[in-house]
């Protein structure tokens, strides 16, 4: 690490930052400023060995804490669930775009993303229908328990390959869920 660097910038660094902090600037337009030189910037060197005291810092911390390596692998278990997630609603085709324009991509995208909203809306009215029906109070602590560290990211009970009639919906007025009972629902924490 070179400290020279750092402490010859550190001005020019500690100036940057504060108009980061204030909104003065955004981080897009340093980088794009930085990153335009031709040769690296002696601010740039400066700001990546800075960045080497934060990352081996990091590093350590992660080694020595054995919440925040539980954290972060919680994290990284969530983000290759949702792309597991995208995956199955996009399964046609190989998962590949047979549009070549962007607007067209786009608005597959746009129709994967509604799907697993929709998904994501049903799991949460099903909890919620369930925290309803529960009478315990233990039951009802153990249930949000599980809420809270679980995810309503689930897809597994979903066919989808099936073919939907949405014909019943428009038809039928009867509710597969009774949103009144669930929007009048409080939770009531034990005492």
């Amino acid at each position: 690490m070179n400290e020279k660097l750092i402490h010859d910038h550190r001005d020019e660094m500690l100036r940057l930052m504060v108009s980061l902090k204030l909104g003065k600037t955004t981080a897009f337009q340093v980088l794009k400023r930085m990153n335009s030189y031709a040769k690296q910037n002696p601010l740039q060197k400066a700001f990546k060995e800075f960045g080497k005291i934060i990352r081996t810092s990091f590093i350590l911390r992660y080694y020595d804490d054995l919440e925040l390596r539980h954290s972060v692998e919680k994290q990284l278990s969530h983000i290759e669930m949702m792309n597991r997630f995208a995956k199955s609603v996009f399964f046609g085709n190989n998962q590949e775009f047979t549009v070549a324009t962007k607007p067209e991509q786009e608005k597959i995208i746009l129709c994967r993303r509604f799907i697993q909203s929709a998904i994501v809306l049903w799991n949460y009215l099903y909890l919620s229908e369930l925290l309803t029906k529960v009478e315990s109070t233990d039951a009802m602590e153990e249930m949000i328990g599980v809420i809270r560290n679980g995810t309503a990211v689930a897809w597994q009970h979903i066919n989808m390959l099936g073919e939907y009639d949405f014909d019943k919906l428009l038809t039928n007025k009867e509710l597969r869920f009774n949103l009144q009972k669930i929007f009048e629902w409080k939770y009531k924490p034990a005492a």
